[in-house]
């Protein structure tokens, strides 16, 4: 499966960005001409990680929009390393504690930030990939994808 990059809908505003979602269906046209910089590095970025030559995002994102304990659970997901995945609970326990492991994945499943800060890589205790707001068959791309690489450099 390729994953087509045009897919991908970035909003900004003045304070940073906004969201960055996937969107298979849509026709959509964000304009973001006065934040082209940012978008610029943005779909650079994105460019980058799906190469395999990025494995951490240096963007401006706005959390405005996100309450304290989203905040927070977002800022720890954005720690999981590249090729990598953690549970639910296990960032329910680092970010407040294991029992709210269901609202930990109330904050994935509206993590406006997709791949920049990787919600993809995390998944059910059981191993069963959860849900994904870019889709459950981009999900299972992304992960096979950063495993690839790690692969591809490992061989090297």
């Amino acid at each position: 499966m390729d994953f087509d990059v045009r897919n991908i809908l970035i909003s900004i505003s003045s304070k940073g960005i906004d969201s960055i979602l996937i969107d298979n269906k849509s026709t959509k046209n964000i304009n973001n001409k006065n934040f082209a910089n940012i978008e610029d590095r943005a779909r650079c970025q994105l460019g980058e990680y799906f190469k395999g030559t990025r494995k951490k995002f240096s963007l401006p994102i706005n959390y405005e929009n996100c309450s304290e304990f989203s905040y927070r659970i977002l800022k720890e997901t954005i720690k999981i390393p590249y090729g990598e995945t953690r549970t639910y609970s296990w960032l329910a326990k680092k970010c407040t504690n294991r029992k709210s492991y269901r609202a930990v994945g109330q904050v994935m499943r509206r993590n406006p930030f997709l791949i920049v800060i990787p919600c993809h890589r995390v998944i059910s205790s059981s191993g069963e990939l959860g849900g994904f707001s870019g889709g459950i068959e981009n999900k299972k791309f992304l992960l096979y994808h950063e495993q690839n690489v790690i692969k591809e450099e490992q061989n090297v």
